[in-house]
């Protein structure tokens, strides 16, 4: 009779091979019993389990395992009546085997003839699981069914199972025991059968299994009193034929996973109990669920076990669950899989996708499977209460197994001596990282306390007043300097929003925040590499070198000293990213070596890598955002990591995701713009400043620029600066030495200390990510990208004719990152081998046993490569100001007139004009200076008189900022006023730019009325003239010419000298400029943030005149609604390069900047910032 009505028969029958018993079957020598016991060369039949036919389904008769399992149940104390081995294999043919492998690769059809059981033997070449296999054999042969429709119980075995001789009498007993026990399940122990692996199956609903047995938790005895279980597993499952026929079997949709638990709950209602024996015992070796090929064995079942999961969830559910479920998963299963990658487990992202879309492929199946355990159910759900699990159980049973296995890994407090060395070391660590986090703190507080209020000079930027209006401008592509230009924004303008955003959440304006940032660079560069050598060294002592030659580089030094934050982060944030690529690659520690009582002990260290995704991506999107070209350098370093350690790695490439979200827009922007336009994408965002490219023999020592040639142009203007620093060529020394001394500490200690068999590769590695950053940052360091100042100019003053190259800072922080890690194997424990047994054994060579010499030598080294670059660096902060340093001023950098037109609702900006010495070349750039030296602008335009040159730009904020310019807007720039530099073709000014640029130097030149009215179309607000009066004689004479002139523009109403300069209002006709107007009528705009990309709204008047005129340059994707209605595009007849739009009624006006690049890009960015945030909480890995 059929077994289930939905199971279905393969065509033909197969032919069966039965052996009858053996009254005397003889037995090889080498055939062992399972359990030890050596069988005699001939064996009686014993006692037979009347009505228990058992059946073992392999997939490889050719295997000892499969054997070994046909062994045991033959050997059983009490015997089936009849046994079925069922071949599942697919079909293929045995391969050749040579004599010496007959007997390890010997047929089970040879052990067949000795078993004293009638055995029989039956093919089902391709089934795909346990129950196809059992359904196949009973359908396609006769013998087999009969004795299944004959039997009373089944007792279904594994080919990878061994069971006791004494575990079917056992579970048969149990069995009789009471009249509704339809299942009865067997103890499974491991191969060695000492280590427990399964008592029954106690899971939830959603068939999340709790974890009863702790991991190589031995077998005492102590779970046997369980007896009812939720379901049992079908190795060595002793099941009863009437509960098999009713119930239809197995599951045919699952296997190797899952099915006895659904299983077990279909026999559980439909009346009948399921067991567990303690006595009886099956070791299982579990072959199916590990592959041991792979880092985590059980990854590769992961896929089937998770599909397995959902199955029974799905089936055990009512029916008004299942729609909620679906939706439900569709959502948590990506979330899952991007936790998956922020375990380390990256390997697993994909299975945890495929197995829900295999559940949705397999609709059909999850339907047949309700419908049977509908059908064959006879009691209610509620009756699973009592064996169920409750997710809070599972909870605490998973809480308990990690309890158990930190404990394991701690060190055996047995002896005393070994646990008094670890906790010394410990208090040791704790102690050394609190004295150096003191020290640099305290050195960063006394030397920076006097510079956060107003900085400026160098490279500085400033940032919008609110962080709102920083967000905003850094989400927008449209740049609001001078006129407005569509640009995309610098894209570490992004990450910065994100690092200052809780210092402004306190109240901390986005200008002081930055500026905390860049005083904490030295501190928080000591951390990270804490961070970092805590991962590759357990040496105390050699933490303490890395993070003293990390923390005081010149390159850093060099950095804050000219204000570059984006490249002193680079250097912050390498670290992290290397701690987080090397925790997802491995979460062992390095190894400790302790003394203890039989001398030195080892002690084996593992971390979880929660957390570690989140880390590794944030500090990569912060340096590729600063510097995109360094993506390429992550890109190559994960490739090779991916290579070598495989799936490991994977979670290495999804790390660089959101870093390549980031930078999309810029890389894009210069791929459509063609040329040499990649020359922005190589050097660090923010600010440029002309300096002297370094020499090869300088960037081999690490020095980011020619230090040399600004000293001696800076002694011939201020003598007292001269004066302090003493001789220009001793500084040089000083530095230079400092670095080769870093060298030599390298080069030394690596020769000197002892070496482990995986140190070269470490080193050599190291040493060529040292030597490939470095030849790349000679390279960059001779590439111009925009037009700056001259590091000799003094304050307040601008050599206008300069061209800043990239500033190969951060390429030589990664090559000496590279030089760290080689630095990290120098002091680790020699291992060497026993030539009796070839045992490892450790010998730590003391530091203190070291030679006098070499401790001196290296002691003093390393002091000098912290102190020494220090020291100079301590000199120079303390030394008088120059443009090319970063400093604080008290004097304000616009007056307070034009601080409040600028915050108006009016929106108004500011000329501001500076003259310059009459030697240096004047242009129409974008180069400019306040009150304490040179910035990059996009709106700066210059005009030349006779009496001398002059500078001038346009300010929307209170001083230069972030928003004002980009990458590549800097490189047009360079493009348009010095194409021979910049290897392209001069471009023409745009119609605006050609406009304010003829207004200006008319302007100054002779008074002009409608040179001021271009002003007021610009929107431009307040004009102000600073510069350095009395300082020097032509550029105080080319001011005073400027003030003269402009005084007799009837239409600029001088308010007076402030501290910033000479001031003016533009009022042609008593008008007020407006950055939205209706004619000369000013219209109130509430803008949210200083981009005007983002909404923008106003009340309008009935009868107002047709034109609106916003004062940006026009664009396509400019967009104006009246009361939801769009406006037609309209050219204003004076301003012919603003935006203008057709105004037909009044209303409620919204003005908006839109593309739908943007607005893409915006969500991806937010779905990258959350899966950063989630790879930030330290979640558990779980297979």
């Amino acid at each position: 009779m059929p077994l289930a009505d939905d199971m279905t028969s393969s065509a033909s029958h197969r032919s069966a091979h039965t052996s009858p018993p053996s009254s005397t079957p003889e037995q090889s020598d080498a055939d062992v019993s399972p359990h030890g016991d050596e069988p005699g060369s001939r064996r009686a039949r014993g006692h037979t389990a009347h009505g228990v036919v058992a059946v073992l389904v392999t997939r490889s008769t050719n295997d000892n395992r499969c054997r070994a399992a046909a062994v045991s149940i033959d050997s059983q104390a009490e015997q089936p009546e009849h046994f079925v081995i069922i071949d599942a294999e697919a079909g293929d043919p045995r391969p050749p085997h040579t004599a010496a492998q007959a007997d390890e690769h010997a047929t089970l059809d040879n052990a067949i003839r000795d078993f004293t059981v009638p055995t029989t033997f039956v093919s089902t070449p391709g089934a795909r699981n346990l129950s196809d296999a059992i359904h196949r054999a009973y359908a396609d042969n006769d013998r087999v069914a009969e004795l299944i429709d004959n039997s009373t119980w089944l007792w279904i075995m594994h080919d990878d199972c061994v069971a006791h001789p004494q575990c079917l009498s056992r579970q048969w007993n149990t069995a009789q025991s009471g009249r509704t026990i339809g299942v009865v399940g067997a103890k499974q122990v491991a191969m060695d059968g000492s280590r427990l692996l399964e008592l029954g199956i106690r899971a939830t609903r959603s068939a999340r299994r709790v974890d009863t047995v702790m991991p190589d938790e031995i077998d005492q005895g102590q779970y046997d009193d369980t007896s009812d279980v939720l379901a049992v597993g079908t190795a060595g499952m002793l099941v009863s034929r009437q509960a098999w026929t009713k119930l239809g079997g197995l599951s045919p949709y699952l296997g190797p996973f899952g099915d006895g638990l659904e299983f077990g709950r279909r026999a559980r209602r439909a009346g009948y109990r399921v067991v567990v024996d303690p006595k009886a015992r099956v070791r299982h070796e579990q072959a199916s669920l590990h592959d041991q090929g792979t880092d985590h064995p059980d990854d590769a079942s992961f896929q089937v076990r998770r599909y397995a999961q959902l199955f029974n969830w799905m089936v055990a559910a009512p029916w008004w669950q299942l729609p909620l479920l679906m939706v439900a998963l569709t959502v948590w299963t990506p979330l899952r899989a991007i936790g998956r990658i922020m375990t380390s487990a990256a390997h697993l992202a994909i299975p945890e996708l495929s197995a829900w879309l295999k559940l949705v492929a397999h609709t059909p199946d999850l339907i047949r499977a309700r419908h049977l355990a509908a059908r064959t159910a006879t009691l209610p759900r509620r009756v699973l209460a009592s064996v169920e699990a409750s997710p809070r159980e599972v909870w605490r049973a998973r809480k308990l197994r990690a309890r158990t296995i930190r404990a394991r890994n701690d060190m055996d407090e047995g002896d005393p001596i070994q646990h008094a060395s670890l906790r010394s070391y410990r208090m040791t660590s704790a102690v050394t990282f609190t004295v150096m986090t003191v020290i640099t703190v305290a050195l960063s507080i006394v030397l920076w306390h006097s510079h956060l209020s107003t900085l400026r000079g160098g490279a500085w930027l400033a940032l919008p007043s609110t962080w709102k209006q920083t967000a905003q401008a850094a989400l927008t592509w449209w740049l609001p300097s001078g006129s407005g230009i569509a640009a995309v924004p610098d894209p570490f303008l992004v990450l910065l929003t994100v690092l200052i955003a809780p210092l402004c959440a306190v109240g901390v304006s986005p200008t002081y925040a930055t500026a905390l940032l860049l005083a904490a660079a030295i501190p928080a560069s000591c951390l990270t590499m804490w961070a970092l050598s805590c991962a590759v060294t357990t040496s105390v002592r050699l933490r303490v070198v890395m993070c003293m030659v990390w923390a005081c580089p010149p390159t850093l030094l060099l950095a804050l000293l000219h204000g570059r934050l984006s490249a002193a982060l680079v250097h912050v944030f390498l670290p992290l990213a290397a701690w987080g690529w090397i925790r997802l690659i491995s979460r062992a520690k390095p190894t400790l070596v302790v003394p203890s009582a039989d001398g030195v002990a080892t002690v084996d260290r593992h971390v979880r890598a929660g957390g570690a995704w989140g880390i590794a991506a944030i500090s990569l999107a912060v340096i590729v955002s600063a510097v995109p070209a360094l993506m390429g350098a992550a890109v190559l370093i994960a490739a090779v990591a991916l290579m070598r350690w495989r799936r490991r790695a994977a979670a290495l490439a999804w790390s660089l995701v959101p870093a390549g979200v980031v930078i999309t827009p810029l890389v894009s922007a210069a791929i459509r713009t063609g040329g040499t336009s990649w020359h922005a994408l190589i050097t660090p965002g923010g600010g440029t400043l002309a300096v002297p490219p370094a020499q090869a023999w300088q960037i081999a020592l690490g020095l980011p620029f020619d230090i040399r040639a600004p000293y001696g142009e800076l002694s011939r203007h201020n003598p007292s600066v001269w004066t302090w620093l003493n001789i220009h060529g001793l500084t040089t020394a000083l530095i230079c030495g400092a670095v080769v001394i870093v060298m030599l500490a390298v080069c030394a200690l690596l020769s000197i200390l002892p070496v482990r068999a995986h140190e070269p590769f470490t080193r050599m590695w190291g040493m060529a990510v040292a030597a490939l950053s470095l030849f790349a940052a000679y390279g960059v360091s001779t590439v111009p990208v925009a037009l700056g100042a001259g590091a000799h100019a003094p304050v307040g003053w601008l050599a206008a004719d300069t061209v800043a190259y990239a500033w190969p800072g951060p390429f030589i922080s990664l090559g000496l990152l590279g030089m760290t890690l080689a630095l990290s194997t120098c002091d680790s424990p020699h291992y060497t081998a026993k030539a009796e047994d070839g045992e490892l054994t450790v010998r730590m060579r003391a530091w203190s046993q070291r030679p006098p010499l070499i401790r001196s030598a290296a002691t003093a080294l390393v002091a000098c490569t912290a102190l020494v670059p220090m020291i100079v660096w301590v000199t120079m902060m303390m030394a008088p100001p120059t443009a090319s340093r970063v400093t604080a001023t008290s004097r304000p950098a616009l007056p307070a007139v034009s601080t409040h037109a600028q915050e108006s609702p009016r929106g108004g900006r500011t000329l501001v004009i500076a003259p310059l010495e009459p030697s240096a070349e004047a242009f129409g750039s974008a180069e400019g200076t306040g009150a304490a030296g040179p910035h990059d602008h996009q709106e700066d335009e210059d005009a030349t008189r006779a009496q001398g040159a002059l500078a001038a730009w346009i300010l929307r904020a209170q001083d230069v900022s972030w928003t004002d310019n980009s990458a590549l807007t800097r490189w047009a720039r360079l493009i348009a006023v010095s194409p021979s530099e910049a290897d392209g073709d001069a471009a023409l000014p745009d119609p605006a730019s050609a406009q304010l640029l003829s207004a200006l130097a008319t302007l100054v030149a002779t008074p002009d009325e409608q040179a001021a009215r271009i002003l007021y179309q610009h929107n431009i607000d307040t004009v102000v003239c600073t510069g350095s009066k009395g300082s020097h004689a032509a550029a105080s004479h080319c001011q005073a010419n400027v003030e003269e002139s402009l005084d007799k523009v009837a239409a600029l109403e001088k308010v007076g000298d402030t501290d910033a300069g000479a001031l003016w209002r533009v009022r042609p006709d008593s008008a007020q400029p407006a950055h939205l107007r209706i004619g000369t009528t000013p219209i109130d705009s509430t803008q949210l943030g200083t981009s005007v990309a983002l909404d923008t709204g106003a009340g309008v008047d009935e009868g107002a005149p047709a034109t609106l005129v916003w004062a940006e340059r026009s664009d396509a994707r400019w967009h104006a609604t009246v009361d939801g209605r769009a406006l037609e595009y309209v050219t204003p007849s004076e301003a012919t390069w603003a935006q203008g739009f057709a105004l037909p009624e009044s209303g409620h006006l919204v003005i908006t900047w839109s593309w739908w690049p943007q607005t893409l890009w915006r969500v991806v960015l937010a779905v990258a910032g959350a899966a950063c945030i989630m790879g930030l909480v330290p979640l558990r890995r779980r297979t």
